[in-house]
């Protein structure tokens, strides 16, 4: 340990991390954030000091006469997670070594005396063994629950004890709700035939209304209810079995579990293109609701499918008039039908539309949190629109004399003169740029630097202007294209706008036309 400490001290920056570590190993307060953010950030990826830090971060866990273990733990988490999850280009060359040489010491701790280091060693552990030793002896309600998610994700499909433990789980619905998502993680292929479970779980009466405080560590006031399992549910599931999960808890079921199981429906498909169309169905089954809150969240699931929601153009027409909606979301259900017709192309949704999408500016809107449906940047929403450019450029003009409209970017996107939003580095090989690719992982990570894949697109594009794809790059765009995940960052409506025109120029890339990369939302981030 003395040769890593003063391998540690002779990197350039460690002052700040050393003074942290030997403050907490002298009872110093420990802020988990703090220690976390000493070796990770979002811009850069992970820190040069974090393999050498982790052997003393560690140790610190381990160091059960130490104050408060379990913000060194949180930090040791976060770090262990990144280092699963970012590119390997945001990770130093250290660090899987390093992790490597500590795991053994780190598995212990799933059976430390104080439940708040269990709780976030459970996450720590890579293989099942220490988890199935552990639910023999464990007592602690919500540790079980989590040591039964974290054994179906690390479990091997073929591990036999594994999957006899979660199958033979039972006791609370809550504790058998866990079992199911374990298996549902541990077999995704088999999802499918466990929504019936699922479902029963959720919406049998003679189950508790409530569930009881076991998703938390003791002590945590927050008393989580039935509906707050809805989506956490959903995301351990396919995207087309998530959507026949949601699909069914949204038509039947308490009010609190219908408006969660629309919420989990819109947030599955963000992320996922699969969804779409096992969710069509419902949201135009909805739009009739009685329930405001459940019509305004229906008409804005079509607004998200596009031209997909065709067959319910007349009834989103029915309801342009209608100014109901929730007071927590931004829009009302006419917002999102004019929307949702104008995706289709239906003609009736031009009159006034501008006039709507600007009343966003006008009332200062956007009142919102992130990832929740909301009313759409009126460039967003007026790009995708150029074969009606005639009649919505008089529109335009009116509001951008009225400073509410910024119609340069619309009209270039329109004629073909958008400016593409990053380029390959100068001198770069293009088909090795494209190749990156190969790197998008398979579900969006929080820790991606998605510049990257961006970057790549942008070299297909270019590569598709000087002929036929090459071999290794078609292969590459055929992954992408494989990928059940949004080619987008976004978190929001942009994030199926954006992947939806990316798709576009991809598959039009493998046919062999000269493609261009397309106009992405307004709002997007600058990339590097």
């Amino acid at each position: 340990m003395d040769e890593v400490w003063e391998r540690l001290e002779r990197q350039p920056g460690s002052a700040g991390l050393i003074a942290m570590l030997q403050g907490i190993a002298g009872g110093e307060p420990t802020d988990g954030d703090r220690l976390s953010s000493a070796m990770y950030s979002y811009r850069q990826g992970m820190s040069a000091l974090a393999p050498d830090a982790l052997p003393f971060v560690l140790a610190l866990a381990r160091d059960s006469a130490l104050p408060a273990r379990d913000e060194v733990m949180l930090a040791l988490n976060m770090l262990v997670g990144c280092g699963r999850s970012l590119p390997v280009e945001r990770i130093p060359p250290g660090w899987p070594p390093a992790w490597q040489a500590c795991r053994a010491a780190a598995e212990p701790l799933v059976a430390d005396q104080d439940p708040k280091v269990r709780y976030w060693a459970i996450d720590l552990v890579e293989h099942p063994g220490p988890l199935l030793d552990r639910l023999r002896t464990e007592t602690e309600p919500s540790l079980r629950i989590r040591l039964l998610l974290r054994l179906g994700s690390v479990a091997a499909p073929t591990d036999d004890e594994a999957r006899t433990t979660l199958t033979a789980t039972a006791g609370t619905p809550v504790l058998r709700l866990a079992a199911l998502r374990g298996l549902n993680r541990l077999d995704p292929d088999g999802a499918a035939g466990r929504v019936d479970g699922l479902v029963e779980l959720f919406t049998d009466p003679s189950k508790p209304a409530s569930v009881e405080l076991l998703w938390h560590p003791a002590g945590e006031d927050y008393r989580p209810e039935l509906s707050d399992l809805v989506l956490p549910t959903a995301e351990d599931l396919p995207g087309e079995v998530a959507a026949r999960f949601t699909a069914r808890l949204a038509r039947g079921g308490r009010p609190d579990l219908r408006l969660a199981a629309l919420d989990a429906a819109w947030r599955v498909l963000v992320s996922r293109p699969s969804a779409g169309p096992g969710l069509l169905a419902v949201a135009g089954e909805l739009l009739d609701d009685p329930d405001p809150r459940i019509r305004v969240r229906a008409a804005h699931l079509l607004a998200m499918l596009g031209k997909a929601a065709a067959p319910f153009a007349d009834r989103l027409f029915a309801l342009l008039d209608d100014r109901d909606g929730d007071e927590w979301l931004d829009g009302t259900t006419a917002d999102f039908a004019r929307w949702a017709l104008a995706r289709i192309g239906d003609p009736r949704a031009l009159p006034g539309l501008v006039w709507q999408l600007t009343a966003v500016h006008r009332e200062q809107g956007w009142s919102w949190t992130g990832g929740d449906p909301h009313r759409p940047e009126p460039s967003d929403a007026l790009i995708a629109l150029p074969e009606h450019a005639e009649t919505l450029r008089p529109q335009m003009a009116v509001w951008t004399r009225g400073g509410l409209l910024s119609a340069a970017d619309v009209v270039a996107a329109w004629d073909g003169r958008a400016v593409i939003p990053c380029q390959p580095p100068a001198g770069s090989d293009l088909e090795s740029v494209a190749c990156r690719l190969f790197r998008m992982p398979q579900q969006h990570q929080p820790t991606e630097a998605p510049s990257r894949y961006r970057t790549a697109m942008v070299a297909v594009a270019t590569l598709s202007q000087r002929g036929p794809l090459p071999p290794k790059v078609r292969t590459a765009v055929e992954y992408a294209l494989s990928l059940d995940r949004r080619l987008s960052e976004e978190v929001d409506y942009r994030a199926v706008l954006d992947d939806e025109r990316l798709r576009d120029m991809l598959q039009r890339a493998l046919r062999g036309e000269a493609v261009q990369m397309p106009s992405l939302s307004l709002q997007s981030p600058s990339f590097v």
